[in-house]
């Protein structure tokens, strides 16, 4: 009589707990898996797909990039967060320089025309700044190319090309 009712207990609790059907199933479609799936799995083409479309459709979403060959160009290379936005020129707080004269601790940087170049307010990027014009009596730097985001990576292959 214990045997039975023991099974028949044993067989709820593990239909309560999903059973190892349903958790295989489950696992199929949970997020961490569709991230770890081999390349060229459908999803992972649906999703690339998916990204595309949209930044087609919001072109100020595409990701801006931009080849460390622009560094040699430079004549500043600063750490800088961004203050103000304007139409055409931003004015940036100067965190740290690593390449060029000392700079101020405020500059205006002329925005490139790109959307993607857009820049926001906060934003704390490297920023790869050409000779400094005078444009209606103010000093503006020119962007040599767009902003690019901080990484140990992004710093030495900077470091390589100024050298």
């Amino acid at each position: 009589m214990r045997l039975p009712l023991l099974l028949l207990v044993l067989s709820w609790v593990v239909f309560a707990a999903g059973g190892p059907q349903d958790r295989e199933r489950r696992r199929g479609t949970s997020w961490r898996r569709h991230l770890t799936r081999p390349p060229g799995g459908s999803e992972r083409v649906m999703a690339v797909q998916a990204a595309r479309a949209k930044a087609e459709n919001h072109p100020q979403w595409i990701k801006c990039e931009s080849s460390v060959s622009a560094a040699s160009l430079a004549e500043h290379i600063v750490t800088a967060q961004v203050e103000l936005v304007g139409a055409s020129t931003s004015h940036l707080q100067v965190k740290r320089v690593f390449k060029g004269d000392a700079l101020p601790t405020r500059v205006v940087v002329s925005t490139c025309s790109d959307t993607c170049c857009a820049l926001r307010r906060r934003d704390t990027r490297l920023f790869l700044l050409g000779r400094p014009n005078m444009v209606e009596g103010e000093v503006v730097f020119p962007q040599v190319a767009p902003p690019l985001f901080i990484t140990l990576k992004t710093l030495g292959l900077i470091w390589a090309a100024v050298k």
